[in-house]
């Protein structure tokens, strides 16, 4: 399990730290609040591990506070009482703190003259550049997930299954109505998003906290990343179109309107590139500068969600700015999404926590070197081939024959490109809102 800590209020510089939360509800506790607190004080901890207790005195009308914070003296503990008054939402099933990935410590900071330097390499706080990018990729767009849902009233899809406070009565619920052994099904690829559609279904609020924030770590490396991806998104792709699993969410148009956008980033991208290989390969490609018009909205879009994204640095703006890190960090996201339809297509199951830890333990190896040199292999015969057969491609026999499909293929890609132009320009429109990520 990823190392975490869960904050409230704003974010401190020492979120570095590890922390242990517990977060207790108490409802008219004052009889055995006393003796709830003193098994926390009976925990032993880990070496320079903190523990943080919260109380959440809920609608009491008895003296719940004062016994807790009685309590907290007498056993030593860090405790704050949070107060809750005239709360009528009866209804919430479970309440998700704001995911933040924690970026590793430069590994340059350390010296290899330290006696614990492989110790401490090995701890995984500390990371190079590429995993400091790969750590912030994943923040930005964690956070640009969590600014779009508190945008449209707070609701979420899925209940991470780190920093989530459930209401009991609920997770009693799923278990009863589904006849389950437990509220989590370890079959699913995706068991937090599963519970929460299950909760959704019964009428339970599932909500992103405003105030609470949760520190996880992140996948360090292209493979890791790539094989959590492929988890997640396979098992969204299993809930959406399994019709035997009995569930359901009022974000399914929300979920299927993302797959479709990701459909539209692939064909631009894929369209672009074989509508310009073939208008240069047969002279006769044209500029217009009306091209600049998505660049641009692109361009603010992610200036824009680099800034929101909490503990951001310069150069993380920078290169959000200049499309550099947005469009390598898709592309990666392009590949797992089809490699996550074509499986399913194919109904081609495969063990996504097997294949995820498996990665993070190092027993599996990143392909990405391979095809990057296939890749480059590929373009470079390309170009060899038209170098060498110019004087025919840019015939004008030839031209007149490829002419009619570069038309309606540079047709089909301005309407796609302005359907995506407009959707950027509403996410520019939103991300106006003094709303924190």
């Amino acid at each position: 399990m990823n190392n975490q800590r869960v904050v409230t209020g704003s974010i401190g510089a020492s979120y570095m730290r590890p922390r242990i939360v517990a977060f207790i509800p108490a409802h008219n506790e004052e009889k055995s609040i006393r003796d709830c607190l003193a098994g926390l004080g009976d925990q032993l901890l880990p070496n320079n591990v903190e523990l943080d207790v919260f109380v959440i005195a809920d609608n009491c009308t008895d003296r719940t506070k004062e016994k807790a914070e009685l309590a907290g003296d007498e056993f030593d503990l860090n405790i704050k009482v949070l107060v809750t008054e005239g709360n009528k939402q009866r209804n919430i099933g479970g309440v998700m703190a704001k995911y933040t990935m924690r970026m590793p410590k430069k590994k340059s900071s350390l010296s290899k003259d330290d006696v614990h330097y492989e110790e401490k390499l090995a701890s995984g706080e500390y990371g190079g550049p590429i995993a400091r990018w790969w750590t912030h990729q994943q923040k930005q767009d964690m956070a640009s997930w969590l600014l779009d849902l508190q945008y449209h009233g707070g609701s979420t899809y899925v209940l991470g299954g780190q920093a989530t406070l459930f209401r009991p009565e609920a997770l009693q619920n799923i278990v009863e109505e589904n006849k389950l052994d437990g509220p989590w099904q370890n079959d699913s690829d995706v068991e937090d998003m599963l519970l929460t559609w299950q909760l959704q279904k019964s009428n339970w609020k599932t909500l992103i906290s405003p105030g609470a924030r949760c520190f996880v770590d992140s996948m360090r490396s292209y493979h890791t990343y790539r094989e959590q991806r492929n988890k997640w998104k396979s098992g969204t792709v299993d809930l959406l179109t399994n019709g035997n699993l009995d569930v359901r969410t009022k974000h399914k148009g929300k979920l299927w309107r993302s797959q479709i956008k990701t459909l539209c980033d692939l064909l631009i991208r894929l369209l672009f590139i074989l509508l310009l290989s073939a208008a240069l390969a047969t002279d006769q490609f044209y500029w217009s500068w009306l091209w600049i018009i998505p660049i641009a909205l692109a361009s603010v879009l992610n200036f824009m969600l680099a800034v929101k994204t909490p503990m951001h640095r310069p150069i993380d703006v920078i290169l959000a700015g200049l499309l550099i890190s947005p469009e390598i960090y898709l592309w990666v996201n392009l590949i797992t999404f089809s490699q996550v339809w074509l499986e399913r297509l194919a109904a081609n199951k495969k063990d996504g926590w097997a294949n995820q830890y498996n990665a993070e333990n190092g027993r599996t190896r990143s392909k990405l070197g391979q095809g990057i040199l296939t890749g480059f292999a590929f373009t470079g015969m390309i170009v060899v081939l038209c170098i060498y057969f110019r004087d025919y491609l840019t015939s004008p026999s030839v031209q007149q024959a490829i002419y009619p499909y570069l038309m309606n293929g540079w047709i089909l890609l301005t309407y796609l490109t302005i359907y995506q132009s407009l959707y950027m320009f509403y996410q520019i429109w939103t991300l106006r809102k003094p709303i924190q990520a």
